[in-house]
Order: structure tokens, then C-alpha cells, then sequence
């Protein structure tokens, strides 16, 4: 009796659920969020957010371009500062060029070589330019001279070839070689323009030109004694 009746309990009661190993349950994942949500914003700008942060973030540590960008704000400064130096080394040869082209043509009239070619003054002009190396080319249109006879070295002023408009003028200009003994002043303006902003308002006195002058005064030689 004792048998069958544990038998009986055995098949009334249900088995126990077989239980599931840890390793063969399902995971459940989690979503990640790789940045804050907008808040107000659709699931469309919710999504793009973070790209737009991470664009942002790539930008500011970016240093491609940095040098470009600097010489932009010195390239103005810079090529200014370059073409001054370039324009007023060049009236600084000019103007050596010049003193050196009068005084060898003086010399011309200093030994009487200009009294015995009776030189003019297109002809003294050409002598000059002829001097003046680089700068010959336009020399006899712009170069003025002026050639005369003082009474002493001392208190001599030279004559201004300005006029009452601001403009060069030969109006008052004389050419007179002297003979021998003679004091003779020479003075030469050679108008220079200058295009540098800034060098051409300090420097300049005739429209926009730097006019460059060359004074030299001598005694002639005896010559023809």
C-alpha cells in the first residue's frame, strides 16, 4: 500500500521547470547615447546633434591653415614696408646719380671744353643724362638745369624753378658758361614720382614727384691764356 500510494504522489505532482544555464539567457541591450538629447527636438535633430558637436569640437582643435591666416593680417603692412624701402633706395641712388652726373659734366665747363664746342643747354642737358646710367632713358624729358655766373662763393642762393602754381618751370632759368676765372654756380632738378602711399606725401613737392636737386659751384681754369 505504501508503495503504490508514493507511486501516486509522484505522478499528481507537475515537474519542476528546468532552469537555464546564465550563459544561454537572453541580453537585453541598452541603447547608447553619444551625447545629450536636444531637448525640444525631433528624433531627426536628436540624431544629428552629436555630429554637429563632434564637427565643432574638430574645428576648434584643428591648426590646419593657422599660417595663412596670420600672414593675412601682416601681408599689408609687410608689402607696404617692402615697396618704401624699394622706392626711397631708389631716390637714393638717383639722387647720387645725379650729384655724380653734374659734377663730371662741370667739369666740362670748369677746363673750357663747353666754350670751345659752344654747348647749348640741350646740348649740356644731353652730357648730364648721358651720366646717369639706368636712369638715362627719361632723364632729358624730366631734367631741368640751370648754369649761370656769381660774383662770389659766399651768400649765393639758387634760383627755385617752382612757379607761383606749384609746377617746375625754365621760365627763370639761366645758362651761362662764363669765360676763364669766372664763378659759375650749376643746379639740376630731376622730378622723380613716387607711387608708395604715405612716402609720396612726405617727400613729394611738386604733384605727386620728389624733385631731386644737385647744387655744385666752382671757378673756372684760365684756360685759352
Amino acid at each position: 500500500m505504501s508503495g503504490s500510494g508514493g507511486a501516486e504522489r509522484r505522478r499528481r505532482c507537475p515537474a519542476a521547470p528546468a532552469v537555464r544555464p546564465a550563459s544561454a539567457r537572453p541580453r537585453l541591450r541598452r541603447p547608447r547615447l553619444t551625447g545629450p538629447p536636444d531637448v525640444g527636438s525631433g528624433a531627426s535633430m536628436m540624431k544629428g546633434s552629436p555630429s554637429r558637436l563632434l564637427r565643432l569640437r574638430r574645428f576648434r582643435r584643428d591648426q590646419g591653415g593657422a599660417t595663412a591666416i596670420e600672414f593675412a593680417f601682416v601681408a599689408a603692412p609687410f608689402f607696404f614696408m617692402m615697396f618704401a624701402l624699394i622706392e626711397l633706395g631708389v631716390l637714393f641712388v638717383m639722387d647720387v646719380t645725379l650729384e655724380t652726373a653734374v659734377s663730371q659734366t662741370g667739369r666740362l665747363v670748369r677746363t673750357g671744353q663747353a666754350h670751345e664746342r659752344a654747348m647749348s643747354v640741350s646740348q649740356f642737358r644731353q652730357e648730364v643724362c648721358a651720366r646717369m646710367g639706368v636712369f638715362e632713358s627719361q632723364c632729358t624729358d624730366r631734367l631741368l638745369v640751370d648754369v649761370r655766373v656769381i660774383p662770389r662763393f659766399t651768400g649765393q642762393t639758387p634760383p627755385d624753378p617752382v612757379d607761383e602754381n606749384g609746377e617746375l618751370s625754365e621760365s627763370g632759368l639761366l645758362f651761362a658758361i662764363g669765360g676763364p676765372r669766372d664763378i659759375i654756380l650749376i643746379s639740376a632738378w630731376y622730378p622723380q614720382p613716387l607711387f608708395t602711399p604715405l612716402v609720396s606725401q612726405g617727400a613729394e613737392r611738386v604733384a605727386g614727384q620728389r624733385v631731386l636737386n644737385v647744387t655744385t659751384a666752382f671757378r673756372n681754369e684760365p684756360f685759352g691764356s
